[in-house]
């Protein structure tokens, strides 16, 4: 199975999304969001969710931590 992950922050007070990140299982989609945060120098305040989708099907969302929260 391929998960599509979408990245939801906050870029100087305006909301981004990165949209289209495959990954074969959850845990690798938690390890791709604390990538992207790292990557980014994204604070806690600024990440709003990884979103993690089964075709159209919303079936996860990643807290800041990488922690399924949804």
């Amino acid at each position: 199975m391929i998960y599509n992950l979408i990245f939801r922050y906050l870029d100087a007070g305006k909301e981004r999304t990165e949209s289209g990140v495959p990954a074969r299982s959850l845990s690798e989609c938690s390890a791709l969001v604390r990538t992207f945060i790292l990557n980014n120098d994204l604070g806690a305040g600024e990440w709003i969710a990884g979103e993690v989708y089964d075709g159209k099907e919303l079936v996860a969302k990643l807290a800041y931590n990488g922690r399924a929260i949804a």
